[in-house]
């Protein structure tokens, strides 16, 4: 008897031990059965809200649409897409500190997301420091490290130099363009914004190099005609630069300076292959336009250099040409240097006396030439 009953305590326990992990499976099931469903309407509520916040924005009610996505970001925490658009839509409604909030704490969870960091970059950019800038365009660069991500570096980096040069800072811009080309397409919008950039950071024959690939697929684009020309001016080529410029001549700042370039080529008494004659003549023509140029500074109310120890410099280089003619007989082109530079002289120092005629603008162009050849 007494073995039936210890036997039948056991049975007795064991179907309450089964029951209570029944009960509990049980529970288990239905606590995840509901947070399930919490989620799944988590998520519904958030997608519907992200899609009023998008509607509000493409609207553009900025401020409706930063308050709908809020809602949005509260509901699931973890969107990247979500954050991203609430940032959007702050930065868009002046409210610029929570939108750094907002990329922050989304690139503390994410801190290799190239697109948070490239709209913490681009947020800096518009309202930040230039370090902070620098540093999120540099994260998203870190983070797309695949030959796949090329597009998408090449984008980044021209943004980045952008910046940089829109900010002074030609050296740094300079390095990214460098780096830039190994991943720019062969388009002619590509080469041509890449020239203009690497003209803006002080390199012209590399700006050439870019405008000329440009041009290569599309001849007939006159603004970059005129940019390439303005390069080639820049690299020192003078010849390259006319050509270019006349064939943007609808454009008028290319007519303006292949007007001035072409005045150039042929006042220059410097120039290679001119008869000793012809650089004589091109020599009277300049001292007689800089003598022109003193008498109108004159009477000019903003006149600052000594117009009459200028003046008399250039008189008594004329006598000086006139004596050497008549006493040789020939013409005097071991003068011609020193004139040249004594035209520039005074062009550089009158420039405060009224507006420059092209041909003056030429004589200061064709004494810089002289100057960076010497």
């Amino acid at each position: 008897m007494a073995g039936a009953s210890e036997s039948t305590l056991i049975h007795r326990e064991t179907r309450a031990l089964v029951l209570l992990i029944t009960i509990a499976v049980a529970a288990f099931v239905l606590t995840r059965a509901v947070a399930h469903a919490n989620q799944e309407r988590r998520q519904r509520d958030a997608q519907a809200w992200f899609a009023r916040g998008t509607s509000a924005w493409q609207r553009g009610d900025a401020e409706l649409a930063a308050q709908q996505l809020r809602r949005a970001a509260a509901l699931e925490p973890p969107n990247l897409p979500v954050r991203l658009a609430l940032a959007a839509a702050l930065t868009s409604a002046n409210a610029v500190g929570e939108a750094r909030s907002v990329l922050l704490e989304a690139r503390a969870g994410a801190p290799e997301n190239a697109d948070v960091s490239l709209a913490l970059g681009r947020l800096e950019a518009a309202h930040g420091d230039p370090s902070a800038t620098i540093s999120a365009y540099q994260s998203a660069l870190n983070d797309l490290w695949r030959q796949s991500d090329a597009p998408a570096r090449y984008q980044i980096r021209s943004e980045l130099a952008h910046y940089l040069l829109a900010h002074a800072q030609r050296g740094r811009a300079l390095s990214v363009l460098l780096i830039l080309t190994a991943d720019m397409p062969d388009t002619a919008v590509a080469h041509a914004d890449v020239g203009r950039m690497m003209l803006a950071a002080g390199e012209p024959a590399r700006a050439l190099a870019q405008l000329q690939q440009s041009l290569a697929l599309t001849p007939s684009d006159q603004a970059v005609q005129l940019s390439a020309g303005q390069a080639a001016f820049g690299a020192g080529d003078d010849v390259e630069a006319l050509g270019h410029l006349r064939a943007a001549a609808d454009l008028g700042p290319a007519r303006d300076l292949a007007a001035v370039i072409a005045l150039a080529l042929s006042h220059d008494p410097l120039l290679p292959r001119l008869t000793a004659a012809e650089r004589e003549r091109r020599l009277r023509a300049g001292l007689q336009q800089v003598k022109d140029r003193l008498a109108g500074c004159v009477t000019s109310p903003d006149s600052t250099p000594d117009i009459a120890g200028l003046a008399l410099q250039v008189q008594t280089f004329e006598n000086s040409l006139a004596a050497r003619s008549k006493r040789r007989g020939e013409p005097v082109v071991d003068l011609i240097d020193d004139g040249v530079e004594l035209i520039a002289r005074v062009e550089n120092e009158t420039t405060g006396c009224g507006v420059a005629s092209p041909l003056d603008q030429a004589l200061s162009l064709i004494g810089r030439r002289h100057e960076a050849r010497s």
